[in-house]
C-alpha cells in the first residue's frame, strides 16, 4: 500500500489524552482488533512493521512481556526485536503483554495456526480452499473508550495499523462481562457473551474464507476490496464506523457492515466472492 505522511497520535507526550487510566478488578468488555495480511514475504519484514507503527500510534499497545506461553520470560527491552523474532520462528505464533488499558495482543503466521489445529485432540483432516493469512490480534479494556481522547485515538489507530501493516481487512469488536483480575490478566466465565478470544482459533483465522456476518465497531477494507469496501476514506483504504447509539455501559455500538451477502462466508464455505488477488 501506499505511504502517506499521518498526524502522530500525540504531540506532547501522555498529557495529550490524559495517562493510561487503570483496569481496576470487575467485568469489562473486551474490545478485540484484528488485521488480515498476505503480503509479507518475511516474518522479520511483518515484526519490525508491526512493532514500529504501533510505537508510532499506540505505544501502551507494544510488548513488554512476550512469549508463546505463559509466564511470558522474555522482554522487549531486554531481549529485543530479534529475541522476538527467534521466538516467533520457534513456534510461528506469540503472544505478549501490553501497557494499561491494553491488556496485549498475538501475532500468528497462517501456517502456525494450520498446524496447532492438525495437533488438536481429533485432528482436523483438511484445510479448507484459500490463501493463508498472517493475523495480528489487540485486547483492549473498552471502558476505556468512555474517554473521547481515548475512542478517537483508538479509532485512528486502529486504521493507521491496518494502513500501515498492508492488511487486506481488519475488524474491532466488544465481548462483554469478561472479568478483571488485580493484576491486569482478563479471562471468560459463564457470565461472559460472544466466545471471546477461544472463538477465534479455528479455519477462518488461518484461511481467508470471506466476511463473517457478526457485529463490528470498526472494520478496515483494503485496495483488494476495490468498491465494495465501505465506509470513508482512510489512507488507502476504507473504514467502517458503526453509527448507532453506545450501549448502556458507554460502549459504542455495533452492527454488520453493509456489505452485498455474496462476500460472507457460510460456515466452512468460502464466500461467493473475495478480494481481488487473494
Amino acid at each position: 500500500m501506499s505511504s502517506t505522511t499521518r498526524r502522530p497520535i500525540r504531540t506532547s507526550g501522555r498529557v495529550a489524552r490524559g495517562d493510561a487510566r487503570p483496569c481496576p478488578p470487575g467485568r469489562s468488555g473486551l474490545l478485540s482488533s484484528g488485521s488480515s495480511s498476505t503480503s509479507w514475504e518475511s516474518a522479520e519484514e511483518l515484526v519490525r512493521s508491526a512493532i514500529d507503527v504501533l510505537q508510532k500510534w499506540l505505544p501502551e499497545a507494544t510488548p513488554r512481556r512476550f512469549g508463546s506461553f505463559e509466564p511470558m520470560q522474555s522482554t522487549l527491552d531486554g531481549d529485543g526485536v530479534d529475541g522476538f523474532l527467534d521466538e516467533l520462528a520457534a513456534g510461528g505464533n506469540i503472544y505478549w503483554s501490553a501497557t494499561k488499558p491494553f491488556f496485549g495482543g498475538e501475532l500468528w503466521r497462517g501456517d502456525a495456526i494450520e498446524d496447532l489445529l492438525r495437533e488438536m485432540p481429533g485432528g482436523v483432516p483438511s484445510a479448507p480452499e484459500g490463501p493463508r493469512v498472517d493475523r495480528l490480534v489487540l485486547d483492549l479494556d473498552s471502558r476505556v473508550l468512555r474517554d473521547p481522547r481515548w475512542h478517537r485515538d483508538i479509532v485512528d489507530g486502529f486504521a493507521a495499523i491496518a494502513d500501515a501493516l498492508s492488511a487486506f481487512y481488519g475488524r474491532a469488536w466488544i465481548d462483554p462481562g469478561w472479568v478483571v483480575a488485580a493484576n491486569g490478566r482478563v479471562w471468560a466465565d459463564a457470565q461472559t457473551r460472544g466466545g471471546g478470544r477461544g472463538s477465534v482459533i479455528h479455519w477462518r483465522e488461518s484461511h481467508w474464507l470471506g466476511l463473517r456476518p457478526d457485529p463490528l465497531w470498526l472494520a478496515w477494507f483494503g485496495t483488494r476490496f476495490g468498491s465494495a469496501g465501505v465506509g470513508e476514506t482512510r489512507g488507502s483504504g476504507r473504514l467502517f464506523i458503526a453509527s448507532g447509539e453506545p450501549s448502556e455501559s458507554g460502549a459504542p455500538a455495533q452492527e454488520r457492515p453493509p456489505v452485498a451477502g455474496e462476500w460472507l462466508a457460510s460456515g466452512a464455505a468460502r464466500a461467493a466472492v473475495v478480494p481481488s488477488g487473494l
